[in-house]
């Protein structure tokens, strides 16, 4: 450290080496007096360090002997150890890391503006805040599937690990054993009693090898309350559970309760034995017993009366004579009857036939015959005696229990589908995949030979995707390129949102649906039968339906209604899961890519604008360099602005926000303004720019619009053709007028857009070439924001273009009223104001916090002839009040301490007092319509968005002071 009094003349001699750091550096001795800072601090403290050193640190900055960083220097000085702090310093506006430690008898302090950093861990924690969002959205999804296999009719029950540590349990599941809590237990802790049933070595040996095991009435050995096991009989799958990487990480085991059905079918079969024994037992009975005894010759015709037969048959004795009795009997079964019949008469071997007889009634009933011959001692048959049952009722009993049993075994069989299918859907990793894995179980699950789902996003039939599944019957139609477009029997599920059902006959005798689809899609296969059920959405709009026609047997039945619905709610929680996920993942790229465009878009005019300003600082006094790095540094700050406002505007946009002052407007002004405007950017490009206007009558073409945001329009799509032709390139600029339109072309010879790029063109923050090396800048917003202001004014927009390299159009179309309103003058962006402004004697009190700009806006109305006071802060605005009365107040918004609102309202109470008048003009950086509107509720006549335009400033004041008439342009 040198010695005190030497500080100064010892810095100068690093003075370039340490003000080429990028750390601000402050010594000050142990008296706090300032001993040296470098360019660094001295350009944030935004004061001369000439002004500084040697002076009392807290007198020469005494914004800072209040703040957090004084505490912490006096702490580091006193205890004369190193103290850190991170903290915002107000009058730089900026975040800073200070490092203050004991040099000497005095102290050295480093500081490091942190801004940057502070603002990419605010926007982490945001995005961070929109992902769990996202996970909450998705979680809940999870939660309503979970809660559905938990009330499902199957035991459910999901196990991890190669010891089976269950993870999920159903309700079901639980009640079997007890209602005891699995979850978290390995299986053999959980369920000591499956010991010795095979249970354990099936979901080992399919944990193991991966495949799924399917066992059909399988016997277990549930415990009961009270002690002792109950036997149950289950249809049981089980299902491997893999992780990403594809290994096998549990097993998922579904068991259907088919107890009832087995006990069912064992006693079915119990009944059957005992009836043969019984039959057996009482075959020798005589006729007595039975409904109906006969007796007939040897010869087997009858020769004689058979009341018994005739008064169930109601033949009369002259029709059952002979072999008239055959007539009685089935014509399907006669033929059989009679040869049997005759076999047993050749053979002298008892007669056992079932048939069906014809009643009294005319109804044909099933009949048990027998008829055994009586023998001579000699071995001739005396006659034959016989007897008939009815054994209808057995018959239709033995034929009911089949179906029921059949329905039954599928019912469970399609509830153990559904299971499956469940799994199978969970698995898909998008959509088309999903949909062929929905169509797939559909089309298995209930047992039909056609199944299509289609998916109809925003109720948008021609954007539908679909899958199709067919069975071998149709093996020619499974390229079949489904298009549906949702008329007919898919429009009244859909918009209904409920099933429908139809069986061949209902749907052969609708005069509107009969051959529905042959008539509509000619390739399609035939219907035969058909059900559907909607893809309904959380919301309860509906996503679309899954479709069946051509049942393997019959006709689609309501329990196959009920299965498609459950599998079509199934599919609508996951295909929005799915679609959920999707979106989650396109919203982290397009942020990603958003804030990379953006980062790339600020630092580029930021790195010319440091380094010309770095650059004039060391070639002071040359006249060309200055000329051109001035020239470099506006263009690139107001291209700053530009990027800044195109985000505004977007951000309107999304909010709604964004609205219009309407007025008459003179159309081809608009454009030749414009025209004007981008003139100078296309010669320099070397770009040709020409205008041709052909509106007829008298030149001109009125339409109700906003000025400005026509302007907008018009500008954003010539700088746009301007930035994507090359040199030596044209841009032809074409207005013309129809009767109830007026239109504007854009043609350019540039670049060209791909036919595929074009759908997106005015799709927000989006960029044919996003990529680090692209050729042209920008944020991607341009096309967006004239797509939106063009449909606000009742347009729209449209691009053309014949390929990559071919040069593209652009056509604005926009309709003009009924009744033409007067036109009225108006400045235009990019016009130049008057340049006869003068504010000779005008008295203005500038309150502004930001030394520069303070200094800036204070030269630029001295320079007109504008007395100026100035006040960085509004205590101080109001000393410089009682000193003098302003003719106008020019007060920036975001002051330290009381902002520039609270501000007007002190200064209008003391001027009222007074029986006077202050206008006010607002600055500021918050330049949303909000904010406008804030301003002017708080009494300002004037509100003015940063960077300044001089022009508009100066017009602003002349206006409210009363000097000029000019109609200033503000906003």
């Amino acid at each position: 450290m040198p010695p005190r009094g030497q500080e100064s003349h010892y810095y100068k001699g690093v003075d370039p080496l340490l003000d080429g750091v990028t750390d601000g550096i402050l010594v000050v001795d142990g008296a706090w007096r300032v001993s040296w800072l470098n360019a660094v601090l001295e350009r944030w403290v935004g004061r001369p360090r000439e002004g500084l050193i040697g002076r009392l640190l807290w007198e020469a900055l005494p914004e800072l002997a209040d703040s957090p960083f004084a505490a912490a220097w006096r702490r580091a000085l006193a205890e004369r150890t190193l103290v850190l702090l991170e903290d915002f310093l107000a009058p730089a506006g900026v975040w800073l890391e200070s490092r203050a430690f004991p040099s000497g008898e005095g102290l050295v302090v480093f500081t490091r503006d942190v801004t940057e950093r502070r603002l990419v861990e605010n926007e982490r924690v945001r995005l961070l805040s929109a992902e769990h969002v996202a996970r909450t959205a998705i979680d809940g999804e999870r939660a309503r599937f979970q809660e559905m296999l938990m009330l499902a009719p199957t035991a459910v029950s999901i196990t991890r690990g190669p010891e089976h540590r269950f993870v999920f349990s159903n309700l079901l599941h639980r009640r079997f054993y007890g209602n005891r809590e699995l979850v978290g237990l390995p299986v053999r802790e959980a369920l000591p009693e499956l010991a010795g049933q095979g249970v354990f070595e099936v979901m080992d040996r399919v944990y193991a090898s991966g495949c799924t095991y399917v066992g059909r009435e399988r016997l277990v050995k549930v415990p009961r309350e009270g002690g002792g096991r109950e036997e149950m009989f289950f249809d049981i799958a089980y299902h491997p559970q893999r992780d990403s990487a594809e290994r096998v990480e549990g097993v998922a085991i579904f068991a259907y309760d088919v107890t009832d059905l087995v006990r069912s079918r064992r006693t079915a079969e119990a009944l059957a034995s005992d009836l043969g024994h019984s039959e057996a037992r009482f075959r020798s009975l005589v006729a007595a017993m039975t409904d109906i005894t006969w007796a007939s010759p040897p010869s087997g015709e009858f020769i004689e009366d058979q009341p018994t037969w005739r008064a169930f048959t109601g033949q009369t004795r002259e029709e059952l004579l002979g072999w008239g009795w055959l007539d009685a009997v089935h014509p399907e079964d006669r033929e059989r009857v009679a040869r049997t019949w005759g076999e047993a008469l050749a053979a002298c071997t008892p007669f056992e036939q079932e048939y069906r007889l014809r009643g009294a009634d005319g109804a044909y009933r099933h009949m048990f015959a027998r008829a055994v011959p009586v023998v001579e001692k000699d071995g001739s048959v005396r006659e034959w005696v016989g007897a008939l049952r009815d054994v209808t009722r057995k018959r239709l009993a033995e034929t009911e229990l089949e179906r029921l049993l059949a329905r039954e075994q599928r019912h469970a069989a399609q509830l153990q589908g559904l299971a499956s299918a469940a799994l199978v859907i969970s698995e898909a990793d998008s959509i088309e995949h999903m949909l062929k894995a929905i169509t797939e179980q559909a089309r298995e699950v209930i047992g039909a030979h056609q199944a299509i789902t289609s998916l109809v996003l925003e109720g948008d039939w021609a954007m539908a995707r679909g899958a199709v599944s067919v069975s071998d019957k149709y093996a020619s139609w499974r390229d079949w390129d489904v298009r549906l477009d949702g008329s007919g029997i898919h429009s009244w599920v859909c918009r209904l949102n409920l099933p429908m059902r139809l069986s061949q006959h209902e749907l052969e005798s609708h005069p509107a649906w009969r051959g529905f689809n042959r008539h509509t899609t000619p390739r399609a296969p035939p219907l035969r039968g058909w059900l559907g059920a909607p893809l309904v959405g959380r919301d309860g709009r509906n996503m679309g339906l899954i479709q069946l026609t051509d049942r393997n047997e019959g006709d689609f039945s309501p329990e196959d209604e009920a299965i498609l619905v459950q599998l079509a709610r199934m599919a609508s929680v996951a295909i929005e899961n799915t679609r959920l996920m999707a979106e989650a993942q396109a919203a982290n790229r397009a942020k990603d890519e958003f804030l990379a465009v953006m980062s790339h878009e600020l630092r580029t005019p930021l790195t010319a604008v440091l380094g010309w300003t770095q650059m004039l600082r060391g070639r002071q006094g040359d006249a060309r360099a200055l000329e051109k790095g001035l020239g470099v540094i506006e263009r690139n700050a107001r291209a700053l602005a530009q990027l800044i406002e195109d985000v505004l505007d977007v951000s309107r946009i999304i909010t709604g926000k964004l609205t219009l002052h309407k007025k008459g407007v003179e159309w081809v002004g608009v454009v030749q303004a414009a025209v004007e405007v981008v003139r100078a950017h296309a010669e320099q490009k070397g770009v040709s720019l020409s205008l041709e206007v052909a509106v007829g009558g008298n030149g001109s073409a009125v339409l109700v619009g906003d000025p400005s945001r026509l302007q907008q329009v018009c500008w954003n799509l010539l700088v746009n053709a301007v930035k994507f032709t090359p040199s030596g390139g044209q841009v032809r600029v074409r207005v013309a007028r129809g009767e109830r339109e007026v239109l504007l072309q854009v043609t350019d010879t540039g670049k060209g857009i791909r036919s595929e790029f074009l759908p997106h063109l005015f799709e927000r923050f989006w960029q044919a070439d996003g990529s680090a090396t692209r050729e042209h800048g920008g944020l991607g917003l341009g096309l967006a924001i004239v797509h939106h202001l063009v449909g606000l004014h009742g347009g729209d927009v449209r691009a053309e273009s014949a390929g990559e390299g071919r040069g593209a159009t652009f056509t604005v179309t926009l309709p003009v009223p009924a009744v033409l309103p007067e036109v009225h003058a108006e400045a235009l962006p990019g016009a130049e104001a008057a340049p006869g402004v003068k504010l000779d004697g005008v008295q203005v009190l500038l309150v502004e916090d930001s030394p520069d700009a303070r200094e800036l806006i204070a030269l630029m109305l001295r320079e007109r002839g504008a007395r100026v006071r100035t006040a960085n802060t509004a205590s101080e605005a109001m000393d410089r009040l009682q000193e003098s009365m302003p003719d106008v107040l020019v007060s920036d918004i975001g002051l330290p301490g009381e902002d520039g609102h609270a501000l007007l309202r002190r200064v209008r109470a003391w001027a009222e007092a007074r029986d006077q008048w202050v206008p006010a003009i607002a600055l500021t950086a918050y330049a949303g319509a909000e904010d406008a509107r804030r301003a002017y509720r708080a009494g300002f006549q004037v509100h003015m968005a940063k960077p300044l335009e001089p022009v508009a400033l100066l017009e602003a004041v002349a206006r409210l002071a009363g000097r000029t008439d000019v109609d200033a342009r503000v906003g």
